[in-house]
């Protein structure tokens, strides 16, 4: 039973990060950011264009943590058959 088991539970934790990965990565691209601001010397921490950035590279973070998680339990459900 644990043989048919692990496989398929390591193919549905696949396919759970697969999907989030692509939802973090679609939410990382939605939208139009904000024009940016010309500043002297360093934009300040509220600059729109710079927090839809951060967003945007945190969206991407957690879009690649899924994946790489989705990528690892494909891998394990092919090797434990």
């Amino acid at each position: 039973m644990l043989e048919t088991l692990v496989p398929a539970v390591l193919s549905s934790v696949s396919a759970i990060f697969a999907l989030a990965a692509a939802y973090f990565w679609f939410r990382s691209a939605e939208g139009q950011p904000p024009p940016p601001k010309g500043y002297w010397g360093q934009a300040p921490e509220t600059d729109p264009f710079l927090m839809a950035f951060r967003r945007s590279l945190q969206m991407n973070r957690w879009g690649a943590i899924c994946a790489g998680i989705s990528a690892a339990a494909l891998a394990g459900s092919l090797f434990t058959n």
